[in-house]
């Protein structure tokens, strides 16, 4: 049984986006129950990296020498997809209000977005499920014991 996620509060440092203000409180718990009704991993996943978009970096103004410098590769955006009315808008928010709006508040799940997004950034496309697919059983016995 999947763990539910919760909606966390609109008070997280309101930017100049105003995120929290595009997006009805009604919208919100939309998209939560939406998401929270999505059972395995592997579809939320496919959802969040839908909703993230991919952009090379425009222009770069390095501090310092650019072989010394930490310099990002690419940056993001965040959407919300909002259905009302018999229309559905994406609304572009910030990272955080990305993270508050799914329930995905706290440490351990802004680790799930950054492993998403890097997917995104070498793969292009959402991770697999790669829970339970090792393949080092040492009590498991081979397929010639089996036969034998």
């Amino acid at each position: 049984m999947q763990k539910e996620a919760k909606f966390a509060k609109s008070g997280i440092r309101i930017n100049r986006k105003k995120c929290f203000e595009r997006v009805s409180e009604k919208m919100r718990q939309q998209i939560i129950r939406h998401f929270n009704l999505m059972e395995p991993v592997t579809e939320q996943n496919r959802y969040l990296c839908g909703l993230i978009s991919v952009f090379p970096i425009q222009h770069r103004r390095p501090r310092n020498v650019e072989a010394e410098a930490n310099l990002r590769e690419v940056s993001y955006s965040y959407r919300v997809r909002c259905a009302g009315d018999g229309v559905a808008t994406e609304e572009i928010v910030c990272g955080n209000a990305f993270l508050s709006i799914h329930g995905l508040d706290g440490t351990i799940k802004r680790k799930k977005i950054e492993y998403l997004v890097s997917s995104l950034k070498t793969t292009g496309n959402a991770p697999k499920d790669k829970r339970g697919k090792h393949h080092n059983h040492r009590s498991k016995l081979s397929d010639e014991i089996l036969k034998g």
